[in-house]
């Protein structure tokens, strides 16, 4: 007897036995036995066999039912992700797109734009029947482009003491009246009578104010690494400026625009060149009494009449002599001068002036309020050191050689016996600044007025005192 396990079920096979010797009934019962405990035996194999398989099929069951959850859940995060990123693609395409079609739009637009301008140009090259107005935009290019053909920058590496300055700008194959070059030179001028040779032309000559070059003016024009402008006349490389001032001082004459003034109807005529004071009837009288000063710088003596300390200090620029009470050409006066000779309003050449040092009139406030120069030495360039008692009226500065500036304001200097002062003017009884070189209290008498009076007196009439005391 045999048991075998096929699939889920047991099969047993009870083979023949067969007692060939009957050993007893005791024996058969024992055999009986044991077939039943092994039928007893397959009953239990067969049911735990059974539950075996149902927990089995109990755990399948369980796996399939997870796995199927399982599956059903990535499926659900597959579907998810993929109706995501669709969506992202979507989005993303559409605005790559946009962005796409923006950019085509703006090449087409620009290769319509640069068709059109090269239909246009065509035209133009070809002849339009249609000339364009002045003003139009067609004007306007042609007009550009005209200009710009003549407007050229190169540089120049031709050493200082050559006066042929070589220029290469191979752009320009024909020099034509109205170039203009903007030149940047590699060394200063040292040689006058400068040419610029552009290319392979005409050396033409370099003219400054329209005159040659000297070496006064040749790195005026030819400055080592500054730009210099040039245009060409047809002629000459005419210097058109440059992008920095060299070694210039610039001045201002300022001409006293009243009208033509009055020369003083006294005994002092204006003469050429000559530095004029206002008196208080507003006429102007030369600073000396000589007739014809010209340039003589040691004959002149000084005119004694009074005039105005705070008035117009003018200039008188012309050569033709003024008679007495005669009025002046228009435009031959100023208040302001960048430099005139000073031998004609003073006994001086200039020896022993320093450049820059100040010249001052010198004189001294009389009885009558007005300022009367020294007789004898009516200029200086130096301010006292000690209280002199005289008034010092600025002029302008010495330049060199005979030639003195004329400035606009002509401040009053005193020395008070400590330092040098302002003037601000006093007179009559009291404390005073100075008069005729008395300082302190001065007391005027009937000697002082002169012809106001006639005895000691102590009160005057409007008039008198108006007269007395002038512009103070």
């Amino acid at each position: 007897m045999e048991y075998k396990l096929n699939g889920s079920d047991i099969v047993v096979s009870l083979q023949e036995v067969h007692i060939d010797t009957v050993v007893g009934e005791s024996a058969k019962m024992d055999v009986v036995k044991a077939v039943n405990y092994i039928q007893s035996g397959k009953a239990e194999i067969e049911a735990g066999v059974t539950e075996v398989l149902n927990q089995v099929d109990d755990h399948v069951a369980d796996k399939t039912a997870e796995f199927d959850l399982n599956a059903s859940n990535k499926t659900g995060d597959f579907n998810t992700n993929a109706s995501n990123k669709t969506t992202d693609f979507n989005d993303n395409y559409t605005a790559k797109k946009a962005l796409i079609d923006a950019e085509v739009g703006v090449a087409q637009t620009a290769a319509t734009n640069a068709s059109n301008s090269a239909n246009l140009s065509k035209q133009w090259a070809i002849g339009d029947p249609t000339e364009p107005s002045e003003g139009s935009a067609k004007y306007w290019a042609t007009q550009s482009a005209i200009a710009a053909s003549y407007v050229a920058y190169g540089t120049s590496d031709t050493a200082g003491n050559v006066a042929e300055k070589e220029v290469l700008i191979p752009e320009i194959t024909e020099l034509k009246t109205g170039q203009i070059l903007y030149i940047k030179p590699s060394a200063s001028a040292t040689v006058a009578d400068l040419t610029i040779k552009l290319n392979n032309f005409t050396a033409y000559p370099i003219r400054y104010n329209n005159s040659a070059i000297t070496t006064s003016t040749d790195d005026l024009v030819w400055n080592q690494n500054y730009v210099s402008q040039f245009v060409f006349d047809g002629t000459y490389w005419q210097f058109a400026g440059r992008g920095y001032d060299k070694d210039t001082t610039y001045t201002q004459n300022i001409l006293f625009d009243r009208g033509n003034f009055v020369s003083g109807s006294g005994t002092y005529a204006i003469s050429r060149y000559s530095l004029c004071l206002q008196k208080p009837d507003m006429t102007w009288e030369k600073v000396t009494n000589t007739e014809d000063d010209y340039s003589l710088a040691t004959d002149k003596t000084v005119n004694t009449h009074g005039f105005l300390l705070n008035g117009e200090m003018l200039y008188y620029s012309n050569t033709a002599v003024l008679a007495n009470g005669a009025a002046s050409s228009a435009n031959t006066m100023y208040r302001q001068n960048s430099g005139f000779d000073i031998r004609y309003s003073m006994n001086t050449t200039g020896t022993g002036y320093t450049a820059g040092d100040y010249i001052y009139l010198v004189g001294a406030i009389g009885v009558d309020g007005l300022f009367y120069l020294d007789s004898t030495q009516w200029w200086t360039n130096t301010l006292p050191s000690t209280n002199d008692g005289k008034i010092y009226v600025k002029i302008g500065k010495y330049v060199s050689g005979v030639t003195i500036t004329l400035e606009l304001e002509h401040p009053a200097y005193y020395h008070d016996g400590t330092k040098i002062r302002v003037y601000g003017g006093g007179g009559g009884g009291g404390a005073v600044d100075s008069v005729n070189g008395q300082t302190g209290t001065v007391v005027l008498t009937a000697s002082d007025v002169g012809a106001l009076a006639t005895s000691d007196v102590t009160e005057y009439t409007a008039a008198e005192v108006e007269t007395l005391w002038g512009s103070i």
